[in-house]
């Protein structure tokens, strides 16, 4: 009796997470696509300029997207849930591949993530991706310098891909027996997101409101567009990832 009752209690709370998810409001997806888009305005015209040349110039020789996205909130909703939804909303990578990464940075809640596409997580693992939150984007941004935590953080991705990243002397990333904890926990989070909010791999997230009317981006930006004349092509995500704060 217990049972059927974790069972049918467990059941009636889908419609309310089903309702939850499609009220995130996300950006409309630039058009001309760009790697970098500023909604905060947290980097000046030139900086954006700089790092989305580098982002390009990467694209071009690996075909990779590293996108950076910074909003000035998450308006309340979890950053996990609002990432996800965005990489997949704009289709971040390419169909196939899955080689897409997404950088957000929510400024006013001081709260950044690292979503990594399905054929990418074996290069960016969820370990290394919360290193370069908490070791290189996050000291950065606590003083301040936005493009430069931004800048790194996507030198150390570009690293990474090329097995030149090292990590810091005495930088172990905690016990085995936390390390574990934290991955069984991960593990059902992603599963359960997956499952309710994201459907499956191949499913593209439909019903969601686009650009907030009600001034939450703030819609800086440099105005150019990537000279390569790339477009974000639909690659998939599974949860994959880490997230921290400043």
């Amino acid at each position: 009796m217990r049972k059927r009752l974790i069972i049918f209690l467990f059941l009636l709370t889908l419609p309310l997470a089903s309702v939850f998810a499609q009220q995130i409001q996300l950006p409309e997806k630039p058009s001309p696509a760009r790697l970098v888009n500023d909604f905060a305005g947290m980097l000046s015209a030139s900086e954006q300029q700089s790092l989305e040349q580098k982002l390009v110039s990467y694209y071009d020789s690996t075909s990779t997207q590293i996108v950076v996205v910074t909003l000035a909130t998450l308006d309340g909703y979890p950053i996990e849930d609002y990432s996800i939804k965005l990489a997949r909303e704009w289709g971040i990578g390419q169909k196939g591949k899955d080689n897409g990464l997404l950088i957000l940075v929510a400024r006013d809640d001081r709260k950044m993530r690292i979503e990594v596409g399905y054929g990418l997580e074996a290069t960016v693992p969820d370990v290394m991706a919360k290193r370069i939150i908490s070791n290189i984007m996050a000291p950065e941004f606590k003083q301040g310098n936005y493009y430069a935590g931004l800048d790194n953080a996507t030198t150390a991705i570009i690293q990474l891909s090329q097995g030149e990243f090292k990590m810091e002397e005495g930088d172990n990333g905690g016990s085995a027996g936390e390390s574990f904890i934290i991955f069984l926990v991960i593990l059902f989070v992603i599963f359960f997101l997956g499952r309710f909010f994201g459907g499956g791999r191949n499913r593209r997230d439909g019903g969601y409101t686009g650009y907030s009317s009600r001034g939450y981006y703030t819609g800086g930006g440099f105005g150019g567009s990537s000279s390569s004349g790339f477009d974000f092509g639909g690659g998939g995500f599974g949860g994959g990832g880490a997230s921290g704060d400043w």
